[in-house]
């Protein structure tokens, strides 16, 4: 999967004061992709959530280890844990990984 560089850019913008342009949201996806251990096999727009919950504040131990065992059931209880979030960011993060389920297979399926 691969994340969408000028979405990603409107993302983060939310957040930030400064300025997003294309060099600084490949370096939030490099410092997230860096603390899991396979970035790219995690469906881009659970990729796009765990970039902008790194970049707001780090991922959390658990969302690392969620996410590094594809368990979106536990990363959506690891976002909710999540105490330097607000509200509105646990319910947007939260929806994004709903967007995904996947199989008994390898396949996965946009809900």
């Amino acid at each position: 999967m691969a994340v969408q560089t000028e979405i990603l850019i409107s993302e983060l913008q939310v957040w930030s004061e400064d300025v997003i342009d294309e060099t600084a949201a490949n370096a939030a996806v490099s410092a997230c992709s860096a603390k899991l251990s396979d970035f790219d096999s995690i469906p881009s727009l659970i990729q796009h959530a765990l970039v902008c919950i790194d970049f707001v504040d780090d991922l959390s131990a658990d969302e690392i280890t969620a996410a590094d065992a594809g368990d979106w059931d536990a990363l959506h209880t690891a976002i909710e844990a999540h105490s330097a979030l607000s509200g509105d960011q646990i319910a947007l993060f939260n929806s994004r990984v709903s967007l995904i389920s996947v199989s008994d297979g390898p396949d996965v399926i946009h809900n």
